[in-house]
C-alpha cells in the first residue's frame, strides 16, 4: 500500500547518537589496545564465495549463513565471521611460512539466529589471528591479549572457560574409531555433558544408528555387508535428498553417495564406538580448575587403561596459564565439554562470559591449526578470537559505560551558523568554514530555518550549541545560549 511505512528488518538495529557513539568507541579502544602487540588491521569483504565458509566450519555454520545466489557472481554469503576472510586474503597475499603474522579486523558479522526466539542477526567484532606461532609461545600471546581487553574496560569478574580439542582428539585415537565417529563424538561433546533424560548416551547412540554410523541391531551385533550396504545407501540418499541447498563440493550427489558408500564398508565397530562414547561421556564432565581436572582425567584413563602421557600437553598449557597473573575475580574454568561451534577448532579453545550473567560470550577463540592449508595456503599454525562488541556493551555497567564516554569527550564548542536570508547562505558558509579554522574543537553546524528565528535558536539548543550566530549580508548577530549542565 502506498505511503505505508517500511519497517526494518527485525533483528538489524537501528543505532543512533549515543549508542552508536559507545559501540564505536569500544571498538576503538580494542583496536587500539591490540595493534600495540603489533597487529595491523586488515579489511574483510563483507560477501565472499560460500565455500570458503563451509569447507572446514561445519554444519552449525552452515544453517545460519545469508546466502545469495546471483548469476554474476555464484553461491555468496555474507560473512558470519572473519577467520576465514583473514586467511583466504593472507593467502592471496602470498602467505608463507617463513614468519609469524599478526592481522586485526572490526566490523559487522551476519547470522541466522539459533532459534525463533533469538533476534539477534547482526553482531559487530573486533578480532585478532596470529599466524605462525606454535604451541605455548601463540596460546599464551593470545590469552594474554584476551585478558588486556579486559582490563581496558575494568571488567573485574568473568569466568573464562577452556578446553583442549587436541587433547580429546588424540584420546579418541586411543580406540578404532573411523575419522566420521571421532567428529561424530567431538560434535556432540555438550550432549555428553549434560547426560540428561534428553540428550546423553543412548540417546546419542540412537542417533547414531538414524545417521548409520552404526548398526540399527544390537550395539554388538555387525550386519550382513551386503544388507548393512542397502541400508546405509537408504539413509545416505534421504540425507541428501533433504540436504539439496547444501553445498557438498564439486562433486555430484552420486559421487557423494559412492563415497560415503565406500567408508561404510570399513566402517564402526559397534562395540568400540560404544566403548569410546562411554568413556567420553565420563571425560566431558570433567570441569574445575587445571589441576582438579588433570586429577580427575588421571583417574578416568587409569580405569580405562590409557596412558596419561595424554595429559602432558594439558599440563604444560595449564602451567602457562598459572603463570599469567589475573586482575580482579576473574576465574579459569576448564571444561571437557566445552567446544565451539566452529569445527576448524583443533587445539585450545576458550571462551569469555560475565560472571553470574546468562548472555552471550563476550569474546571466542582458539586455535585452529590446518585450516590454512585447508583453504589452499601452506599448513601454517594459526588462533585468534574475537570480541563481541555488542555483548560486551551489555556486560559492562552504568557507571563502566559511562567511564568510557567520558574518555572520548573532547571539550568542543559547538556554534550554529544561520542566514537570515537566501542571499546570505553563501556567506554563512564562508563564515562557518572561518569558525573551523580558527580553532579544529569548534562544531560548526550550518542552521535551515530562513526567516524563523525561534525555530533557528530551539534547534541550536537541541543541538547544544553555545552560541547562535545570525549572518545577514555582513552583519554577523551573536546569540548565546545556555547549556544545561
Amino acid at each position: 500500500m502506498n505511503g505505508e511505512i517500511i519497517k526494518g528488518v527485525k533483528g538489524f538495529d537501528d543505532v543512533f547518537d549515543k549508542n552508536y557513539s559507545v559501540k564505536s568507541r569500544i571498538a576503538s579502544m580494542l583496536m587500539g589496545k591490540f595493534n600495540n602487540w603489533g597487529y595491523v588491521r586488515v579489511e574483510a569483504p563483507l560477501f565472499e564465495s560460500t565455500e570458503l565458509f563451509l569447507r572446514k566450519s561445519g554444519g552449525e555454520l552452515a544453517s545460519r549463513l545469508y546466502r545469495l545466489k546471483d548469476s554474476s557472481v555464484g553461491d555468496v554469503s555474507v560473512r558470519p565471521e572473519f577467520t576465514s576472510s583473514v586467511i583466504r586474503s593472507l593467502i592471496g597475499q602470498g602467505l608463507d611460512d617463513r614468519s609469524p603474522r599478526r592481522v586485526l579486523y572490526s566490523g559487522p558479522v551476519y547470522r541466522r539466529p539459533l532459534s525463533d526466539t533469538a533476534d539477534e542477526k547482526e553482531t559487530m567484532q573486533v578480532g585478532v589471528e596470529l599466524l605462525g606461532s606454535e604451541g605455548l609461545l601463540g596460546d599464551s600471546e593470545i590469552i594474554s591479549m584476551v585478558l588486556a581487553g579486559l582490563e581496558t574496560f575494568n571488567i573485574s569478574k568473568a569466568i573464562f572457560k577452556l578446553n583442549n580439542l587436541e587433547m580429546l582428539f588424540n584420546l579418541l585415537d586411543s580406540f578404532s574409531l573411523s575419522d566420521r565417529a571421532k567428529l561424530f563424538i567431538m560434535a556432540n561433546l555438550e550432549a555428553l555433558k549434560n547426560d540428561s533424560a534428553k540428550y546423553g548416551i543412548d540417546q546419542l547412540w540412537m542417533k547414531a544408528q538414524k545417521e548409520g554410523l552404526v548398526s540399527r541391531d544390537d550395539k554388538t551385533i555387525e550386519l550382513d555387508s551386503n544388507e548393512r550396504r542397502n541400508d546405509s545407501r537408504s539413509s545416505i540418499r534421504k540425507h541428501l535428498s533433504e540436504m539439496e541447498n547444501i553445498w557438498i563440493g564439486r562433486r555430484s550427489s552420486l559421487e557423494v553417495e559412492k563415497r560415503y558408500i565406500d567408508k561404510f564398508d570399513n566402517d564402526q565397530d559397534p562395540k568400540v564406538f560404544n566403548e569410546a562414547l562411554s568413556f567420553m561421556g565420563e571425560f566431558a564432565k570433567l570441569a574445575g580448575t587445571g589441576m582438579e581436572v588433570i586429577e580427575g582425567a588421571k583417574a578416568i584413563l587409569t580405569a580405562h587403561g590409557i596412558s596419561t602421557k595424554f595429559l602432558e600437553n594439558l599440563k604444560d598449557i595449564v602451567a602457562m596459564l598459572d603463570s599469567i597473573p589475573l586482575s580482579g575475580e576473574i576465574g579459569l574454568e576448564w571444561d571437557m565439554g566445552f567446544a565451539p561451534g566452529l569445527s576448524y577448532y583443533s587445539g585450545l579453545v576458550f571462551q569469555v562470559a560475565a560472571d553470574g550473567e546468562n548472555r552471550s560470550p563476550i569474546c571466542v577463540g582458539g586455535r585452529y591449526d590446518g585450516l590454512t592449508k585447508a583453504l589452499g595456503g601452506v599448513d601454517f599454525p594459526a588462533l585468534g578470537f574475537a570480541y563481541s562488541v555488542d555483548s560486551l556493551l551489555s556486560s559492562l555497567s552504568s557507571e563502566q559505560i559511562q567511564a568510557i564516554v567520558a574518555g572520548d569527550h573532547t571539550p568542543n564548542k559547538t556554534i550554529v551558523v544561520q542566514p537570515r536570508n537566501h542571499s546570505d547562505i553563501g556567506e554563512s558558509i564562508r563564515w562557518a568554514e572561518h569558525l573551523r579554522a580558527e580553532d579544529v574543537k569548534n562544531v560548526v553546524i550550518l542552521g535551515g530555518f530562513i526567516g524563523k528565528q525561534n525555530l533557528a535558536q530551539e534547534y541550536a539548543v537541541s543541538v547544544g550549541a553555545e552560541e547562535l550566530i545570525f549572518v545577514d549580508g555582513d552583519d554577523h548577530e551573536s546569540v548565546l545560549l545556555k547549556r544545561d549542565s
